[in-house]
């Protein structure tokens, strides 16, 4: 199936995070303590838009305990 929009895009999208590797991946990060991200960027190419899809596992977040506010 040729996906040339990004509706279709998105629904391909969409039928791929419903997938049942995508909830364990999700159940093992949080049983894990951590968090699951899940990123999709659109972007401009030269060849027309593209559209990716990551997943990944966040665990042991660290903060560096400095805030720093520019003007």
């Amino acid at each position: 199936m040729a996906i040339d929009t990004i509706d279709a895009a998105m629904a391909d999208m969409g039928r791929q995070l419903s997938k049942s590797k995508v909830a364990t991946a999700i159940r093992q990060a949080l049983a894990a303590g951590g968090s699951y991200e899940i990123v999709i960027t659109i972007a401009q190419e030269k060849q027309g838009a593209s559209v990716t899809m990551q997943g990944r596992t966040v665990t042991g977040r660290a903060t560096l305990g400095r805030l720093i506010r520019l003007r």
